[in-house]
């Protein structure tokens, strides 16, 4: 077992071209996983990898249903541009992680990072089941079975970033989804914890604003190597 089955999708937006650069520079230090397609609204030689072109008019899990269908990995693994890598993400646990989803395919996806969870029941090692108080899906960097995620959209058509969220969280507690996330007895960052194997900024944006309360650490040298001008989005 190895990556060779997995695939990156990046969602874009053209609004968010200062994170291009430092997001996908850190996959090419960090992670150079050269199975990388970008879901965005205009087409750019700005950015390194196959990309996929969607309307604004169209809903966000309208744009993930379309690059799920364009890929033929069997595994995808769900990002966003403001979710910058800042240390090498461990490949054999990642690899460790689809394999236990070969051989265990009840469950439907490995969050990579513990956000939004209070349960502790250990599944196997570092993982651990994501119960179904739990809040369940969760936009963060996730991997799925291809072919689970579109069969779950099918009934989540139309629907925003943020109503996805919502909305899969009911859908897969009615379902009753088995799914699990990784966990190494990572230190706490706000109101999530840092992920060892794939070591990301949660997110870099909140509420608009660079997200300096929770990563001033990682953020600010980012800020700097980029001569970003950090008064044009403000401080969170």
């Amino acid at each position: 077992m190895d990556l060779n089955d997995l695939t990156i999708i990046t969602h874009t937006h053209t609004d968010c071209e200062t994170l291009w650069d430092p997001y996908f520079d850190s996959y090419s230090e960090f992670f150079n996983h050269d199975k990388h397609i970008v879901l965005i609204n205009e087409l750019t030689d700005k950015i390194p990898h196959e990309q996929i072109l969607y309307s604004d008019n169209t809903k966000y899990s309208n744009r993930l249903i379309d690059g799920l269908k364009k890929t033929q990995t069997e595994y995808v693994l769900i990002s966003f541009e403001d979710m910058i890598l800042y240390d090498n993400v461990k490949i054999n646990e990642l690899t460790s992680v689809i394999k236990t989803m070969s051989l265990k395919p009840e469950y439907l996806f490995i969050r990579l990072i513990k956000s939004g969870i209070h349960s502790n029941v250990k599944f196997e090692d570092k993982l651990f089941v994501i119960n179904n108080f739990d809040f369940q899906f969760s936009i963060t960097p996730t991997i799925w079975r291809r072919s689970n995620l579109l069969t779950l959209l099918e009934d989540l058509k139309e629907l925003s970033i943020w109503d996805l969220e919502i909305n899969c969280d009911i859908l897969f507690k009615h379902k009753n989804i088995k799914s699990l996330y990784y966990y190494d007895n990572e230190t706490s960052r706000g109101n999530h914890y840092n992920s060892s194997i794939y070591p990301h900024i949660c997110s870099s944006i909140v509420k608009g604003r660079w997200n300096i309360s929770e990563y001033s650490d990682v953020l600010l040298p980012i800020i700097n190597k980029y001569n970003i001008n950090i008064n044009e989005k403000g401080i969170f």
